[in-house]
């Protein structure tokens, strides 16, 4: 295995000198949304907005694609109309995670982490269920807002006191997408153990990997209901 992963090394490295910034790659994957709901929500001291999100994710390539669980961002559209560049401004986002000693922190040297059984035996590790060639998978994600929205004074006085209210809060931006990114680069051989999985999972399907050695896809504008 070892062997393995100096040639890739290698040739990752040799690649990353012609590698600048580069948009996402949707590797034939068409990600659809609609909003489901919005409300108001306080967990463990922690006010936000949960916005739930029904999604469907469609490969619309030849062959079966494998995507793992990684992290979620939420930018509002700002472009005006007739603008020539698409302009956005990022969702602040929290995340609860109960497995972690604090929920709502990042994770500590002692807590769980979800992405360490990739790194252990890549070579034997079974991949996740793919999306099969011209099918879907659908979904719902619930997704923790601070930022974006508005309330009345009054709500918005009880909101940050994690008080019950009635008022439903309203999104400052009428549409947004949602961006996915997949990484191992927190660990020293991450990238070499992705293009490992890549390879190793072949006769499944296609783990879809950018020239960063990342998963990394965008959905479809999804429109906020008013």
């Amino acid at each position: 295995m070892m062997r393995r992963l100096t040639i890739l090394s290698v040739i990752l490295t040799l690649s990353s000198l012609t590698v600048g910034a580069q948009k996402l790659e949707n590797h034939g994957l068409v990600v659809t949304g609609s909003v489901v709901k919005v409300e108001a929500q306080c967990v463990e001291g922690q006010p936000f907005v949960a916005l739930t999100i029904s999604l469907q994710t469609r490969n619309d390539t030849s062959a079966p694609i494998i995507l793992l669980d990684g992290n979620i961002k939420l930018n509002f559209i700002t472009t005006k109309p007739g603008a020539s560049a698409e302009t956005t401004v990022a969702g602040k986002l929290v995340w609860y995670k109960p497995y972690l000693e604090n929920p709502w922190g990042s994770p500590g040297p002692n807590d769980y982490d979800p992405d360490a059984k990739w790194m252990r035996n890549p070579e034997s590790i079974g991949a996740p269920e793919p999306i099969p060639a011209g099918g879907y998978r659908e979904t719902q994600r619930v997704i923790g807002l601070i930022s974006g929205f508005h309330l009345s004074a009054k709500a918005t006085e009880a909101f940050k006191a994690c008080r019950p209210l009635k008022e439903t809060p309203v999104l400052d931006y009428p549409s947004f997408y949602l961006e996915f990114r997949t990484s191992l680069k927190k660990y020293p051989n991450g990238d070499e153990v992705m293009r490992l999985l890549q390879e190793h999972w072949k006769p499944i399907g296609v783990l879809p990997l950018d020239s960063r050695g990342d998963i990394s896809y965008r959905s479809e504008p999804i429109i906020v209901p008013r």
